[in-house]
């Protein structure tokens, strides 16, 4: 898993070469880099952009994606641990954060949703990937208007 988060971070440089040479119709290009344990996978839209990136680890239990609108936009970016998606980046078409969400294995962890001028909309606690316990709700000026407290199965 230590690879990955760097490789994450290496995607936008790769992405900005690959953009010029696109594969064939409605099949993603593999490319097995000189790292033995590693593969990416790189799909297209029908006008050449690069629709999704993604890393796999050596048994594909660990994965990073990063995804494209048709006009090259990042909409968003994620970590995959057996599966599952751990850690996961959501983008407004400006490039602000959308949404973060951080869970483990389980679906048990945190989660900010933001406007898109880059103030906080919401942020709470997840349990089985389902909202739990207090959720703070903001206006767009950042200022907190509302607390709910979420019980599991509600």
């Amino acid at each position: 898993m230590k690879k990955l988060p760097l490789m994450l971070l290496l995607l936008p440089a790769l992405t900005s070469c690959l953009n010029k040479h696109p594969n064939k119709k409605g099949h993603p290009e593999i490319f097995y880099p000189q790292e033995e344990n590693t593969k990416i996978a790189i799909e297209y839209y029908d006008n050449k952009q690069i629709k999704r990136v993604t890393i796999l680890g050596k048994d594909s239990s660990q994965s990073a994606v990063v995804g494209f609108d048709s006009s090259g936009f990042i909409l968003f970016s994620g970590i995959n641990v057996n599966n599952k998606r751990t850690h996961t980046i959501e983008y407004y078409p400006n490039g602000r954060p959308k949404g973060l969400v951080n869970v483990d294995s389980l679906g048990t962890g945190d989660a900010i949703y933001y406007y898109d001028n880059g103030n906080k909309k919401w942020e709470g606690r997840l349990q089985n990937n389902l909202q739990v316990d207090i959720w703070k709700s903001y206006d767009q000026n950042g200022v907190l208007i509302r607390l709910d407290t979420v019980r599991p199965g509600e």
